[in-house]
């Protein structure tokens, strides 16, 4: 059971793979940039100074900061947490 799952990723990994380069001609081709991927985390505000950060995956509020400069930094900070 153990191969046919691994045979399964493994051809799942390229069909992605051809996808993504598929995707990739098809933007060079048309002379387009390709969109950017959206933030992890996202900054709104809650109140008269005070914003809340975000996860835009599982819509939970990582933490707040009453300062906007501030907020955006602290997304900023989890989103190369994520990254590493």
């Amino acid at each position: 059971m153990q191969q046919q799952i691994q045979q399964r990723r493994d051809v799942l990994d390229a069909l992605r793979q051809r996808s993504n380069m598929a995707t990739a001609d098809f933007y060079r081709l048309a002379n387009r940039t390709p969109p950017v991927a959206p933030a992890r985390f996202k900054v709104k505000p809650v109140s008269k100074g005070l914003f809340s950060i975000t996860d835009s995956i599982t819509g939970k509020v990582k933490g707040w900061r009453r300062n906007h400069a501030e907020a955006c930094s602290f997304a900023d900070s989890l989103t190369a947490k994520v990254a590493a």
